[in-house]
């Protein structure tokens, strides 16, 4: 194309002779600021500039200069009038070539046309006087850039001038949307005269419009077959491109033609399809693939069929399976259309993927999330996720809907006996049994642990008792055998009949486990029917409301601990400390104290008291080691009541170990108080409690002494340090000869083991002058003492003994 370049450009010479030189320059664009010139070439040159333009003349600094600004004008034209062999030329410049990207990176090598006009001769064909007649006006759609006035005409400068140098010249803005559009007008106007400023000007726009087009025209003629070319490369590179990724993802791809035919085949899918794309390339997609529903019926898919239905890129129908020699494969994709730059249709991409493993995946995914491990049932999510349903939809009356509650009972006893695996392979036959004993439209779940629950749908009341009791039957019969052992398994259930719009899942589900506990009370092994009515579910419902707030209360810190002096009643051996028991308080929302009694059996039948004494034990072993640390000559005991629960876990002689580890000497001030029940009930953790204890300094007392028949015997295992007479002996000491027996004989009998007596209760004057009688050894009660706040009595009365000392 060289050649025809510079034939072109010889032509535009000859045709406009005050073009003086059109050449192309290299540029080395590293540094932006500061260009260097590489080479030239020069297409035509006049013979005023001759010798050719040579790296001399790139090098002047005007002309650098104009480079950098013509880069920097976003490949816009840029002109400047300089001074070359005594000539006045204007320089046109404009960047043609964009950088190419290539493998080694991007070329930093920018190409210029330059364009050199002679301005004099220019000059002196515009402003001869005999041209003077005649006016010029330059016209863009900004305005009118310039305006001459013509004086009396005296030649034909459009035949003499104009026409040969402008022949019918006008550009448009269509050319080039980086151009100006112009347009320039010769008439014959009335006028004074001509200025040299204004002929300049106008010589100077003339020449810029002129050096625009011969540029643009060299860009067109020079920068096509130049884009052509690129095209192409770049065309071949991104195909390659193409195929490197369609060979490279994990996706099925298949592109056919508009009438169904086959033109390209990933690897992945010449797997699926169990062809090759040498052998089916041409074929029409449908003859090499077969597809079926999941009730696997045969199903008719083809790509320009389905495209032409939907029109658009269209996800692919996710119940459609590809039959092949191995498998049936669930597919999931789409069917798009390729288009060229005319946005017309050409070609189809059709995109699927095997996911039958993932849907398996999904599927298992999806059970395990609903169903219960264990037994294969479903779990609570699920289970409360219909219950929410039933709720929110049930049809009253016409489709009443019943919730059973269901707990196995003594499965701790089989648990414990024979370990957890009998204990998982009981629950397990009994959910197979259960089941079988359900309609098909019921719901069964298992909650956790040994409890499970149903939901009978379209069921009376009456209908849900006879359920129930074939369940109570069913399970008592089924017996259960661990090597060689055989345990009889019963379970209790609890009805609740569910009214929508009165009852949420969780207050439901609360309702069927007060009714099943109240089964549980009245002899196991049958059902109970929930009534709001009923004083045992109005008691039951209490217990839990306290459980509740309990809870709420350990959360916002509104337990508080007291304490009460317990005084001595007969002579001591001086050596005694002062004797304290600790208290525990609630504080209400309305910042009432809330004493022990209302809330200490909701806590025990609920399991919440473990979590108390530890709540206690780490706050007293705090106050009293800080107290201690404070005085370390301090004469003080304070008891701390240890419930049955606590004793009876393995963890609660570590956590006590560790607290006292806190605070040195500490043992040697803390009492711990046990009832007699607990004692009794947690026998073997009692003795290794207090043999543990004992050991480090600890003292023990056994509360609520008399109360068990076999008392007297389980003192002898016990190695306590104090007995607490129960205090229902204590109120009737004054008026009943029984109870006065019974607290004389605890007494001596405690002397006579060596343990020391305390009396609680002791209300009244008669009652400690009864004590003191007997010789009880402590009393305890409101006559004696009231409980205090355990932090204002060490600290607070402290800082007061300070300050009157001070």
């Amino acid at each position: 194309h060289k050649n025809q370049i510079y034939s072109y450009t010889t032509q535009l010479l000859n045709q406009y002779p005050h073009i003086l030189a059109i050449n192309t320059s290299q540029w080395d664009l590293s540094d932006s600021a500061n260009p260097k010139y590489k080479a030239s070439r020069t297409s035509v040159l006049s013979d005023k500039l001759k010798p050719v333009l040579n790296a001399d003349f790139f090098k002047k600094k005007d002309v650098r200069d104009l480079v950098v600004k013509a880069l920097e004008n976003n490949n816009h034209i840029v002109s400047q009038r300089i001074k070359y062999r005594k000539i006045n030329v204007y320089l046109l410049l404009r960047p043609v070539v964009n950088p190419v990207s290539s493998e080694s990176g991007t070329s930093l090598t920018r190409k210029m046309i330059v364009l050199v006009i002679d301005i004099d001769r220019l000059m002196s064909n515009l402003s001869q006087r005999k041209h003077a007649d005649l006016g010029y006006r330059l016209e863009s759609r900004l305005g009118i850039l310039y305006d001459k006035k013509t004086r009396p005409k005296r030649r034909n400068f459009i035949r003499d001038t104009v026409s040969p140098l402008f022949e019918n010249f006008q550009l448009h803005s269509n050319l080039d949307s980086k151009l100006q559009s112009f347009k320039l007008i010769v008439e014959k106007r009335n006028s004074t005269q001509i200025l040299q400023k204004n002929v300049m000007i106008a010589a100077f726009l003339i020449c810029l419009v002129v050096g625009w087009l011969v540029l643009y025209a060299i860009n067109i003629k020079y920068g096509s077959q130049l884009t052509r070319q690129k095209a192409r490369q770049v065309l071949a590179a991104e195909r390659e491109k193409a195929e490197v990724t369609f060979h490279s993802i994990e996706d099925a791809i298949i592109v056919t033609d508009l009438d169904g035919r086959i033109e390209y085949m990933n690897p992945v899918a010449e797997a699926l399809t169990n062809s090759r794309l040498t052998k089916v390339k041409g074929e029409f997609f449908e003859s090499i693939t077969s597809f079926v529903n999941q009730n696997d019926e045969k199903v008719e898919f083809s790509p320009s069929r389905f495209y032409r239905q939907h029109g658009k890129t269209t996800q692919i129908s996710d119940d459609i399976y590809l039959l092949t020699k191995k498998k049936k494969a669930l597919l999931s994709g789409s069917v798009s259309p390729i288009t060229n730059y005319k946005e017309k249709v050409e070609e189809l991409v059709v995109v699927f993927r095997d996911v039958s493993t993932a849907k398996e995946l999904a599927d298992k995914l999806k059970f395990q999330a609903t169903h219960d491990d264990l037994t294969g049932l479903y779990n609570r999510r699920e289970f409360t996720r219909r219950l929410k349903y039933a709720i929110e939809y049930i049809d009253l009356p016409k489709k009443p809907c019943i919730l059973l509650y269901l707990d196995l009972d003594q499965f701790k006893i089989i648990n414990d006996t024979c370990g957890h695996i009998a204990g998982d392979q009981l629950l397990r036959r009994i959910a197979v049994l259960l089941e079988t004993q359900i309609r098909d439209s019921d719901t069964i779940a298992r909650l956790g642990g040994d409890e499970f629950a149903m939901i009978l749908e379209d069921c009376s009341i009456g209908d849900a008792e006879e359920i129930a009791q074939k369940l109570n039957n069913v399970v008592k019969q089924f017996h259960f055998t661990w090597e060689r052992k055989a345990f009889d398994v019963a379970v209790s259930i609890g009805i609740v009949e569910i009214t929508p719009g009165k009852h949420t899942v969780s207050e439901a589900l609360s309702l069927a486990d007060t009714a099943c506990y109240l089964a549980k009370e009245e002899g196991r092994n049958r059902f109970h029917i929930y009534n709001a009515e009923d004083n045992a579910v109005i008691k039951r419902r209490g217990e839990m409301e306290w459980v509740q707030r309990i809870k709420q209360a350990y959360e916002e810190n509104r337990f508080e601990l007291y304490i009460q002096d317990i005084v001595p009643l007969t002579p001591q051996d001086g050596n005694e400390k002062q004797h304290f028991e600790v208290l525990l308080r609630m504080i209400g929302e309305d910042d009432k104290v809330i004493l022990p009694m209302s809330y200490i059996m909701a806590a025990e039948r609920y399991d919440k008291m473990y979590e108390l004494d530890r709540w206690v034990i780490n706050e007293a072993f705090e106050m009293v080691g800080t107290y201690l640390s404070q005085h370390p000559t301090m004469n003080m005991a304070f008891a701390v009541n240890l419930s049955g629960q606590s004793l009876g876990n393995r963890d609660t002689v570590d956590f006590v170990r560790k607290q006292f580890q806190k605070y040195p000497g500490l043992n040697q001030h803390i009492i711990f108080e046990i009832t007699e029940t607990a004692a009794i009930s947690n026998i073997a953790q009692a003795n290794r409690f207090v043999s543990v204890f004992k050991k480090q300094g600890c003292r023990f007392s056994l509360d609520d002494f008399g109360s068990g028949l076999s008392s007297f015997a389980y003192l002898k295992n016990l190695p306590v340090d104090y007995l607490k007479i129960d205090g229902q002996f204590i109120k009737g000491l004054a008026k009943d000869q029984v109870d006065y027996a019974m607290v004389n004989s605890i007494n001596q009998i405690g002397h006579v083991m060596g343990i020391q007596t305390i009396a609680e209760y002791v209300e009244n004057e008669t009652i400690r002058e009864k004590l003191i009688e007997i010789g009880v050894d402590f009393g305890q009660g409101l006559l004696l003492s009231r409980p205090v706040s355990m932090r204002k009595y060490l600290f607070e009365q402290d800082n007061n003994i300070q300050e009157k000392q001070v």
